[in-house]
C-alpha cells in the first residue's frame, strides 16, 4: 500500500508566524481503493520559528512524523492496513453502475 501525508490546516501565532498546531490526513492507496485517517498534533514553542511564508507542506509533514516518532507512525500504517483489509473483504459495496 502507498501512503500519502497531507496537511489540512495550520494554526499559527500572528506575532511571529510560529505554527503551533496542525491537522493532518494520511491516505493509504491500493489499486483503486483508498482509506484515510485524520488527526491533529501540537508543537512546542520555538524561540526561532521558521517564517510561515517559508514553510512547505513537506516541512510540516516531517515535523509531524518527528513528533509522532516511528512507533506511532507505524501504528497509523497498521491502522490503515486494517481498514484496507476490511474494505477489500467487505461483503457489501456502494456506488452507481455507470
Amino acid at each position: 500500500m502507498n501512503y500519502t501525508w497531507n496537511i489540512i490546516k495550520c494554526w499559527r501565532r500572528t506575532t511571529d508566524g510560529m505554527i503551533y498546531k496542525v491537522e493532518y490526513k494520511v491516505f493509504g492507496r491500493k489499486g483503486d481503493l483508498k482509506v484515510s485517517m485524520m488527526d491533529q498534533i501540537r508543537f512546542r514553542e520555538s524561540d526561532n520559528p521558521t517564517p510561515f511564508e517559508s514553510v512547505t507542506e513537506a516541512d510540516i509533514v516531517s515535523w509531524v512524523k518527528a513528533k509522532l516518532g516511528t512507533t506511532r507512525e507505524n501504528k497509523i500504517y497498521t491502522f490503515l492496513t486494517k481498514l484496507m483489509t476490511d474494505k477489500e473483504s467487505a461483503a457489501t459495496s456502494s456506488g452507481v453502475p455507470w
